[in-house]
């Protein structure tokens, strides 16, 4: 699965979708899940000036 991720400046998750399902569905909502509860990503380095930012996050399930 793949989430797209949009990130503050300050590193507050601003939002989260799916870029690509993984094709099981509840294993694409857990992962969304997981992401939200982050508390805080770490912030941008000094420099970096966007009020948001935007990744691409691949993310694999395993047994």
């Amino acid at each position: 699965m793949t989430a797209h991720l949009m990130v503050t400046l300050s590193g507050q998750l601003a939002g989260v979708s799916v870029a690509r399902l993984s094709g099981n569905a509840a294993c694409d909502q857990a992962a969304l899940r997981a992401v939200r509860r982050a508390v805080q990503f770490t912030a941008a380095p000094a420099g970096l000036t966007n009020a948001r930012y935007s990744f691409v996050l691949s993310i694999r399930f395993a047994r």
